[in-house]
């Protein structure tokens, strides 16, 4: 609903109730750079962020698809 990967559909991998967080796979994704070293170039992980569920998540009903 919020941010650049606003109107995007995924699936829900983890749920943190706690904190109100859901992570949705594919989205909200941070590149995090890893091995860098003198002679190694390193390589960029993708790995995705937590999203509110208040206002950054909403349901999609399957039968309306």
């Amino acid at each position: 609903m919020v941010g650049r990967d606003k109107g995007k559909q995924g699936i829900i991998c983890q749920v943190f109730q706690e904190r109100n967080w859901v992570i949705v796979e594919g989205l909200n994704c941070k590149l995090k750079l890893m091995g860098k070293s003198k002679d190694f170039p390193g390589i960029y992980i993708k790995s995705e962020q937590p999203l509110l569920v208040t206002n950054a998540v909403s349901l999609v009903d399957p039968s309306d698809l």
